[in-house]
């Protein structure tokens, strides 16, 4: 479980890494750019994932255009990284409320309680915000909600390679966010951005877009196809404090106290809502 471990911190470190890229371009432009390299060049090795273009472009554009655009949106009006680590949590439960409604999954009791708790730790988060400006959280809120819509577009789907939809679903938020960008931002400062392009831009976009998405997705498609998913998914909450601990070292931000305790409340929601304790028995492979 090293693996799954070092994926999570993998995730919680590019949310830093991503606010970090929006402060010094649109917001817009660097999810075009990013998806970029996430489709290019892999979409030449890597096979379509079977499911239909509908399919595809209903992720590619709940996931990618969506969750991703109000996201970053979101970190440049002042959202931490760390704190978007958090709040993007919420995706799980979004995504079994969705599921009950549209693929008629009845959540189990535990669902509900962990549900009831996670909205109890987001008031407790947006009150912990004080004066802060409320539209980066609520874009954030929104950003969990489309990333479950996405969810439940590929739980239908039932795709064999988590790799595949990743690429192929890729393809759908370039174009648009290139447009978005040109239409909200202008030419003259995109132009200003793209001018700014060094080996610093080219590493963090490699680590982001490569190391981030395409390789650290498939470790974790990997270790769900091997080991029982409530031994791996929980890892995943390792995520929000590497986001937390990496924007403190590397950008000085600070969570506020209630925060801190909303943040706790989060992630024992999102526990109790994914994990399953009959699937926590240690299988050993020859």
């Amino acid at each position: 479980m090293i693996l799954a471990a070092l994926v999570a911190v993998i995730w919680g470190v590019n949310f830093v890494v991503s606010a970090i890229f929006v402060d010094h371009m649109p917001p817009m432009l660097f999810a075009a750019i990013r998806f970029t390299f996430v489709v290019f060049p892999a979409i030449l090795f890597v096979p379509r994932p079977g499911i239909g273009w509908r399919k595809t472009f209903g992720v590619g554009f709940f996931i990618g255009v969506m969750q991703f655009g109000l996201m970053f949106i979101a970190m440049r009006l002042g959202m931490s990284g760390g704190l978007a680590s958090l709040l993007i949590q919420l995706q799980t439960l979004f995504t079994v409320l969705l599921a009950a409604a549209f693929l008629a999954e009845r959540p189990t009791r535990k669902q509900v309680l962990g549900i009831a708790l996670g909205l109890v730790g987001l008031a407790v988060v947006g009150m912990g915000r004080g004066g802060a400006a409320m539209l980066p959280f609520l874009m954030m809120v929104a950003a969990a909600f489309f990333w479950g819509c996405g969810n439940v577009v590929m739980r239908s789907a039932k795709t064999k390679s988590g790799l595949s939809l990743t690429v192929w679903s890729g393809t759908v938020a370039p174009l648009p966010m290139f447009a978005a960008s040109y239409l909200f931002d202008g030419p003259d400062a995109i132009s200003a951005a793209l001018s700014q392009i060094n080996w610093w831009f080219i590493v963090g976009m490699f680590y982001t877009a490569i190391i981030a998405t395409l390789v650290g997705f498939a470790v974790w498609s990997r270790l769900l196809a091997r080991y029982p998913a409530g031994l791996v998914v929980p890892w995943s909450l390792v995520t929000p404090p590497a986001g937390i601990v990496t924007a403190i070292l590397v950008r000085g931000e600070y969570p506020t106290v209630l925060e801190v305790v909303g943040a706790v409340i989060i992630i024992l929601a999102v526990l109790l809502t994914t994990l399953n304790l009959r699937s926590l028995r240690l299988r050993w492979t020859p």
